[in-house]
């Protein structure tokens, strides 16, 4: 057998296409049956015939009587519910956190744009002024930092409460990392200042 590094690498290969390890060589019991299967939809797709159906293009109809996540004993209720322009609470739950969210971000950006603007305008200040706009410059970003650490680990307490109730752990939303964050706003101001 030929161990040269193109001779490994092929036999990676063809053990990756038949569902196995590449680092092994090894494949799975059913890869022969999955990749005569994948052979047999890509014939019927190149056939063309998949090309006819019903709903081709569409989105997948996902209303209350066709949603296999709903629940058979909560349809009626949320038949009701989105009648009356309602959602499901972990829905509207997400709709909160999405929102709050966009609104830290925002503030976020607000508040970076006047430090920065605070900072370039220290330059043209006299002298004998620096001292009083740097401290002022330097309480507001501090009082900016205390409000916005408060509000994402409200925020993030809300994220985990509704990470709790969704029915599906791949909705879960991540957290905000608030260390990250800080660490960039500690980051707008000059050590000097």
């Amino acid at each position: 057998m030929d161990d040269t590094a193109d001779a490994r690498d092929r036999r990676a290969l063809r053990a990756h296409d038949r569902g196995g390890d590449p680092q092994t060589h090894e494949t799975d019991s059913e890869a022969p049956f999955l990749l005569h299967v994948e052979e047999v939809i890509q014939e019927a797709i190149e056939r063309g015939l998949f090309d006819n159906l019903s709903g081709a293009g569409q989105p997948l109809d996902l209303s209350d009587e066709d949603n296999p996540f709903i629940p058979d004993d909560m349809r009626l209720a949320y038949r009701i519910l989105r009648n009356a322009g309602f959602a499901p609470p972990w829905i509207e739950a997400r709709h909160d956190i999405e929102a709050a969210s966009e609104r830290l971000r925002s503030d976020l950006a607000r508040h970076t744009a006047r430090i920065q603007a605070g900072v370039a305008r220290l330059s043209r200040v006299p002298p004998y002024l620096r001292p009083t706009r740097r401290a002022a410059l330097r309480r507001e970003h501090d009082r900016f930092v205390q409000r916005y650490r408060v509000s994402i680990e409200e925020l993030n307490r809300r994220i985990d409460d509704f990470n709790l109730g969704v029915p599906v752990s791949s909705l879960q939303l991540p957290r905000i990392n608030l260390r990250h964050t800080l660490e960039m706003l500690d980051s707008l101001l000059p050590t000097d200042l």
